[in-house]
C-alpha cells in the first residue's frame, strides 16, 4: 500500500511539473508571439512611414516641377507680351515715319532730293539708256528730265536717255540700265530695307534704354 502511495505522490508530482513546464512553454510562447507581433507591427509602421514619407516627397517634388514649369510658362509668356509690346512700338514708329515721309514729299525740298537721286543713279548707272521709274505722284512734278539727261550726259561725256515708267512705292525712284541690267533702288522702301536692321537696334535703344 505504500508503495501505491508513494506513486500517487510520484504521479502528482509529476502532472504538476508537467503543468508548471506546459504553462511555461505558454507563457514563453506567448511571449514569443507578442515580440513577433510587435515586431510585424512595428515593422508594418516603419515601412508605412517610409513609403508615406517616400509618396509625400514624390508628390513634394512634382508639385514642385508643377510650380517650376507654371512659372517658366507665366515667364515665356510675359516675354513674348514685352516682345510683342516692343514691335508695336516699333512698328509705330515705322507707320510715323511713313506719314513724315508722305508730308516731306509735298515740299520742294524733296522735289530737289528727287533730282539729286536720279542725278545719282544715271552716275551710278554710268549714263546710256536708262529705264526710271518714278510713282504716279512724282511723275505729276513735271520734272526737266530732258535737262538732267544732257547736264549729266555733258558730265560723263557719252549720252544719256531716260525712258520713264510708273512704279508702285512711296517715295524715291528705282532706275536700270538697259545696256548691262544693273538696277539701283533708291526708293523709300529700299532704303529703310537695306538700313532696317540697324534702324530697328537704334529705335528700341531709343524706346526701351533709360
Amino acid at each position: 500500500m505504500a508503495i501505491i502511495g508513494n506513486l500517487d505522490k510520484l504521479i502528482e508530482v509529476i502532472a504538476k511539473n508537467a503543468e508548471e513546464e506546459a504553462q511555461r512553454v505558454i507563457a514563453k510562447a506567448k511571449e514569443r508571439a507578442n515580440d513577433i507581433i510587435k515586431g510585424a507591427v512595428e515593422e508594418a509602421k516603419s515601412r508605412a512611414e517610409r513609403e508615406a514619407s517616400e509618396l509625400l516627397k514624390k508628390e513634394r517634388e512634382g508639385a514642385l516641377r508643377k510650380r517650376r514649369s507654371e512659372i517658366t510658362k507665366m515667364r515665356m509668356e510675359a516675354f513674348r507680351k514685352v516682345l510683342e509690346h516692343k514691335e508695336r512700338l516699333i512698328e509705330e514708329v515705322v507707320e510715323e515715319a511713313k506719314r513724315r515721309v508722305n508730308e516731306y514729299v509735298k515740299t520742294e525740298d524733296y522735289k530737289n532730293r528727287l533730282v539729286n537721286l536720279i542725278k545719282e543713279a544715271i552716275r551710278v548707272l554710268n549714263g546710256g539708256p536708262i529705264e526710271l521709274r518714278l510713282n504716279r505722284r512724282d511723275l505729276a512734278l513735271n520734272l526737266d528730265l530732258k535737262a538732267i539727261s544732257a547736264e549729266l550726259g555733258r558730265e560723263l561725256n557719252r549720252s544719256v536717255e531716260l525712258r520713264v515708267s510708273e512704279g508702285s512705292f512711296l517715295a524715291g525712284l528705282v532706275a536700270k540700265s538697259a545696256e548691262t541690267g544693273i538696277e539701283v533702288d533708291y526708293t523709300v522702301e529700299g532704303i529703310l530695307e537695306r538700313k532696317w536692321k540697324n534702324l530697328r537696334v537704334e529705335v528700341a535703344k531709343l524706346l526701351f534704354t533709360k
